[in-house]
């Protein structure tokens, strides 16, 4: 038996690394991090709908930040909101979900429905108990 020559062992790993590079390639593409706004529904045009947020990737998955609200005199609506926790490392207000968020189009998706729910109760009036 010949022993593999030092070309044929380059060849051998640069192909692996070439086929490693390219299963990994859609993870390496994904963002890590993006802002992006959303004017909720809402039947009153005349009322402040614009809601800003930034999504984190994170190890586990993708986290949703709410930068920017509408403005709510007491703030009584986001005690309210079970859905919206205190992230600890960084003090901000994010939306918790259970199930781990592996897709940049599920983050939006996750953002657009909150801002929706979140507007809904905005103009029901409903600020909940203090």
């Amino acid at each position: 038996m010949k022993p593999i020559s030092l070309d044929n062992l380059l060849a051998l790993f640069c192909a692996a690394c070439i086929v490693t590079f390219v299963l990994r390639l859609p993870v390496y593409c994904r963002p890590r991090t993006f802002t992006f706004t959303y004017q909720a529904d809402t039947a009153y045009r005349n009322r402040d709908h614009t809601y800003r947020f930034t999504v984190i990737r994170r190890k586990n998955g993708y986290l949703c930040f709410v930068d920017r609200a509408p403005y709510i005199p007491d703030g009584r609506l986001w005690r309210r909101l079970a859905d919206l926790v205190e992230d600890s490392p960084t003090g901000r207000r994010r939306i918790h979900w259970e199930s781990p968020i592996t897709e940049p189009e599920q983050a939006r998706e996750l953002c657009r429905r909150w801002a929706d729910k979140c507007q809904f109760h905005i103009d029901a009036g409903y600020m909940g108990d203090a």
